[in-house]
């Protein structure tokens, strides 16, 4: 079975009524076929590197490994669901296919033509979906091989660990980016976790008390800090 939309059927002129769009239209079918078969679905390989990837809001490899999990687990399951929408629509071919045959009505064949050939580009267009997501799900499969490569420590089984580093890191990012002309919502929404973070790592290794037993003369010393920092922004 192809997996192209039969775009070379006269009938899809039967909408141009003037002789001279019907001609124009099949003049560019060759264009439009290939148009079809080299369109961009989904994200490009550079796309997902430097645009989802990026060091800005992915600046270890555990954070790029575990995006590109992510990333990878939301393009699977869209696959999986694309499949069980094509073994439908083949059934609905079938159904189609044996109305026809048992059909002597004329114009209730047409009408089920029609309705065979939607299905057709239907299949088409699903394949050509799932194929494209398929092609993503290998590339994000090989960026999580370079992120282990880049370091093999990665806790592949708990995501949350490399978090406690890289969201100080994530967020340190966007403290650089605040200038005078920025809102108080997004100045707040940066430095509010960045002083619960140090306030945290100030406290040592026990992150699981430690709002409890931050001393006083601790929070003020964290606080002066983060004023200077402030000061200096």
């Amino acid at each position: 079975m192809s997996h192209l939309p039969t775009l070379k059927s006269t009938d899809g002129m039967a909408v141009f009524t003037d002789s001279e769009e019907a001609k124009l239209y099949k003049e560019l079918l060759p264009d439009m076929e290939q148009s079809w078969r080299t369109r961009q679905i989904y994200r490009t390989e550079p796309e997902m590197r430097f645009s989802v990837l990026n060091d800005g809001k992915h600046p270890t490899p555990a954070a790029k490994y575990w995006q590109a999990v992510r990333e990878q687990y939301g393009m699977f399951t869209s696959i999986e669901s694309l499949r069980f929408d094509y073994r439908e629509s083949q059934i609905e071919l079938l159904e189609i296919q044996r109305a026809i045959d048992e059909t002597t009505d004329q114009i209730h064949v047409m009408r089920l033509e029609v309705r065979r050939d939607r299905e057709n580009y239907k299949l088409a267009s699903m394949y050509a979906e799932a194929s494209d997501r398929l092609r993503e799900v290998a590339l994000w499969a090989r960026l999580k091989a370079e992120a282990l490569e880049a370091d093999p420590n990665i806790n592949v089984e708990d995501v949350s660990e490399h978090q406690w580093e890289t969201m100080h890191r994530v967020l340190l990012n966007r403290q650089a980016s605040i200038g005078a002309g920025s809102g108080q919502a997004e100045i707040i929404n940066v430095r509010g976790p960045l002083l619960t973070m140090d306030r945290a790592r100030a406290y040592g290794a026990d992150l699981k008390n430690w709002w409890a037993g931050v001393e006083e003369e601790q929070k003020a010393a964290i606080e002066a800090k983060a004023a200077e920092k402030q000061a200096d922004s």
